[in-house]
């Protein structure tokens, strides 16, 4: 039989033998291939004590005998097969649970036990399994039923065939299926109808009477969960508070709801312009305002709502006109079913029809004709109700349309480049702060930038009798004439071989010689033309 001591007895009964028996050979499990291969024990009993085998499991052992003249005949052994049966390592036991699992460990319904064991080979096998549930008796059933909540305590232990008894264990069981319970208390100043007038406090609890209350989620008007138990309403509305406590094991309580409206704030009222009016710069509106009171009070609704302009009496309605030029002042505010009174609210108004009139003739640079192609000009600004925001300017032909030229927001424009010669008057208008402008007002200055970057052509005439071979045979008239089709002719410059220039027109060349005559003019422009060079 199975055994969990490792101490085993061998006897046997010795033969006759001449020299008698003296010791016994012994070996485990395999055959000895030689006289000596076992373990020799030198006894002359028939007997071996206190025998180990070498683990656990059934084991054989092969015998035989040495006589004292040294005779050892491996041969002639004796074998018991399977003869040793030891295990001395404890089963091993273990518990499988199904219900519906919570959480922390708990069940959330009945749970089914079942108890198993486990003896590794070569062990002796399981004999029995023995357990107890909280301070019940002893059981050696494998599977069983708790059908109702609470907090048990599961012993258990295996024993194999050899005798040996694992160390008990223990396993708790929890089972909790039934949800807590939460409430809701409300602190704030109440109304009517249900209405709280100032901000609500409420403080949740909850209770659970096996695995306890692990906490409590709440949520207002639908928004997101929150965990938690102290609330705070602040905001007006018609609120909703949705409220559950959940177990440590789990279990979800039915979500709780209750109506919490509160009602402390006074309407709020815009204002919206007729889209059709025209709004300009800066604000300021190109005609006539209609205003439209918009009022809005999402909880109690609207009773009224009160305008007044620039400090006069108020007046009940939502629409007014505005229609007199300048800056103005409305102010309004609007009541609610619950008697909140909005804060009178300000709001500045500019109206600005009318275009600025005609400018004052800029002062334009240089001048008089020039042959640099840099202009500028100076305009001043008059009064006006909006102000000036700047000008446009043109040149050459007389605008067309209110943006048919270049606008320039400051007074001194300067770096103007022509696009060519010549002569071109100069057209001015004004926009102001609101935008109104009127190019039918512009102020023209003729003849405002001459520009003439073209040297003057001059022609010398000459008069005398011409001999031959290109001689004259008298004294010779020469006359210069100059042209300049822009600026005008300034002056003409000449002189007769080096002597120094001489201004005019006509000069007299005599004296037998060869003469050199050089020749030049200038324009009002201060062109210089290139010097033209003439024998004579």
């Amino acid at each position: 039989t199975w055994t969990r001591t490792n101490a085993f007895t061998l006897t046997w009964s010795n033969p006759p033998d001449l020299s008698g028996i003296v010791g016994a050979y012994y070996k485990l499990d395999t055959e000895p291939q030689g006289p000596t291969d076992g373990i020799l024990v030198e006894t002359t009993q028939p007997a071996i004590y206190s025998l180990a085998v070498p683990g656990d499991g059934k084991h054989s052992v092969y015998l035989w005998l040495k006589d004292r003249a040294g005779n050892i005949n491996a041969a002639q052994r004796n074998a018991l097969f399977n003869a040793f049966w030891y295990d001395g390592s404890a089963p091993v036991s273990s518990v499988d649970l199904s219900g519906v699992n919570g959480a922390n460990g708990w069940y959330r319904s009945g749970v089914n036990v079942s108890l198993s064991a486990l003896d590794p080979d070569p062990g002796s096998g399981v004999q029995v399994i023995y357990h107890q549930l909280n301070d019940q008796p002893v059981q050696t059933n494998t599977s069983f039923s708790i059908p109702n909540a609470g907090i048990y305590v599961l012993r258990h232990a295996a024993v194999d065939r050899a005798g040996n008894r694992e160390v008990t264990r223990t396993l708790d069981i929890r089972i909790d299926n039934v949800a807590p319970t939460s409430h809701a208390a409300l602190s704030g100043t109440p109304g009517v109808n249900g209405w709280y007038l100032q901000p609500v406090t409420i403080q949740l609890t909850a209770a659970d009477d096996l695995s306890g209350v692990a906490g409590i989620r709440y949520r207002v008007d639908s928004s997101a969960w929150i965990t938690g138990t102290d609330i705070s309403l602040d905001d007006d509305g018609d609120h909703r508070l949705e409220f559950q406590a959940v177990d440590q094991a789990g279990n979800v309580e039915a979500i709780q709801q209750l109506r919490v409206p509160i009602d402390q704030s006074a309407p709020s009222t815009s204002y919206q312009p007729d889209p059709r009016a025209i709004l300009g710069d800066n604000g300021w509106y190109r005609s006539l305002v209609t205003i439209t009171l918009v009022p809005l009070d999402l909880v109690s609704g609207i009773a009224n709502t009160f305008y007044r302009i620039d400090g006069d009496g108020w007046q009940a309605s939502t629409l007014f006109v505005l229609n007199q030029e300048g800056e103005h002042i409305i102010e309004f505010y609007s009541v609610d079913v619950a008697g909140n009174v909005e804060t009178p609210f300000p709001v500045t108004l500019k109206i600005d029809t009318q275009a600025p009139g005609t400018p004052a003739p800029p002062q334009t640079a240089p001048a008089s004709w020039t042959r640099e192609n840099s202009f500028s000009f100076i305009w001043s600004k008059p009064n006006d109700r909006s102000g000036i925001a700047g000008a446009y300017y043109r040149l050459g032909a007389p605008p067309t349309s209110n943006q048919d030229g270049i606008f320039r927001d400051v007074q001194v424009v300067d770096n103007i480049a022509l696009a060519a010669e010549g002569s071109y008057d100069l057209y001015l208008w004004l926009r102001d702060g609101a935008g109104n402008v009127d190019y039918r007002r512009a102020v023209r200055v003729a003849n405002a930038f001459r520009y003439d970057r073209t040297a003057p052509q001059t022609q010398a005439e000459l008069n005398g009798v011409l001999g031959s071979n290109d001689w004259y045979i008298s004294p010779v008239t020469v006359t210069l004439t100059a042209s300049d089709t822009l600026a005008g002719v300034g002056s003409t410059l000449f002189r007769i071989d080096t002597s120094a220039w001489q201004t005019g027109t006509s000069v007299v060349v005599s004296g037998a010689d060869k003469h050199t005559l050089t020749y030049l003019s200038t324009d009002l422009a201060n062109n210089v033309e290139s010097p033209h060079i003439q024998t004579i």
